[in-house]
């Protein structure tokens, strides 16, 4: 389910192990493509390992689905 694999990324990011992180985050993002929060989370977590030009694009990509 969406929610366990947003929280495995989660908390795999939080614990610094980055790449199992990307991992839970690529899976999610195979399932759940148009999710916000998803988006945002992995958009926000590849801003932290400094993939800036796939961020914007994630961010940019929350944002046309969700202008707030």
């Amino acid at each position: 389910p969406k929610e366990e694999l947003l929280g495995l990324a989660e908390s795999n990011y939080l614990e610094l192990n980055s790449d199992k992180a990307g991992h839970f985050y690529e899976e999610a993002m195979k399932k759940y493509p148009d999710d916000i929060k998803l988006l945002t989370s992995y958009g926000n977590f590849l801003f932290s390992i400094k993939e800036i030009n796939l961020a914007e694009k994630i961010l940019e990509r929350a944002r046309a689905i969700d202008p707030l």
